[in-house]
């Protein structure tokens, strides 16, 4: 921490405390590239056996007793491959690494002295965790091109319309967790991180209230399960575009905060 300190007092721009933060997450990140190369390599295994190993064979004795239908099969490898692809993107989380990491150095108390500005030393915090989503993007494009050459059941059109809503909802839980992070302060980190999945989550669910209400309250009802994918792969542009307007409203929302509370931003 002392050495990213210190090349912050030497180049005395924004690109000193990015150098600070990617230092606090150089150990995450080696973890995080070991655990993408295991997701590769276990997804490959998954499709291949889907394909041509036990897996192929118990879902054609399925389809054959009637148990599953091909849709259905195809619809439950989407979903499999929708969640592994999940795994890069978790890594965003690991930007609260950085606010323990200053609190930890009391790095808030010199940060006031610095001769930059609030708005770029929010902006670092903004850029960090977008560039680790990036990298979680990249990974999981890289992921899913190799396996749409090995199975049928991927397509790559399709599931790098998942990724890019993936990265959406991964940027707007970045975006909410920062900004909450400057509201309650690093002392209360755990709610800040917490908060962002509650609301993502109810916008989410709450369009859906009626169907997932109906599933208990009549006997024949049914939630439509290929929605699910079906909404991440072609619509992926609704997370986006919300993504990029709480971004820029996090953004000039903590920016406010952090002139308020001089010396921790």
């Amino acid at each position: 921490m002392s050495r990213g300190l210190g090349d912050v007092y030497k180049r005395q721009d924004m690109k000193g405390l990015l150098i600070k933060d990617f230092f606090c997450l150089k150990r995450q990140l080696f973890t995080f590239i070991c655990i993408c190369v295991g997701v590769l390599l276990v997804s490959v295994l998954v499709l291949i056996s889907s394909e041509h190993g036990n897996l192929a064979n118990g879902f054609r004795n399925m389809i054959a007793d009637g148990d599953l239908t091909a849709e259905q099969v195809a619809t439950l490898m989407q979903y499999c491959m929708i969640f592994v692809l999940l795994i890069p993107m978790a890594f965003t989380g690991n930007v609260a690494d950085v606010f323990l990491d200053d609190r930890n150095a009391s790095f808030q108390k010199l940060a006031g002295a610095l001769p930059i500005s609030v708005a770029k030393r929010v902006a670092s915090r903004y850029i960090t965790g977008l560039s680790f989503t990036m990298v979680g993007f990249l990974m999981d494009t890289i992921i899913i091109f190799v396996l749409s050459r090995l199975t049928k059941f991927m397509v790559f059109a399709d599931f790098f319309g998942a990724i890019v809503s993936f990265a959406s909802f991964m940027i707007i839980y970045l975006a909410l967790f920062i900004l909450f992070e400057y509201l309650l302060g690093v002392d209360r980190i755990s709610i800040a991180q917490i908060l962002p999945v509650i609301l993502v989550g109810a916008a989410l669910i709450i369009p859906h209230i009626k169907e997932i209400g109906a599933i208990f309250l009549e006997e024949n009802a049914a939630l439509n399960i290929q929605a699910i994918p079906e909404f991440l792969m072609h619509k992926s542009y609704i997370p986006a575009c919300a993504a990029i307007v709480i971004l820029a409203g996090s953004y000039g929302i903590s920016v406010r905060i952090a002139e308020r509370k001089r010396g921790v931003a």
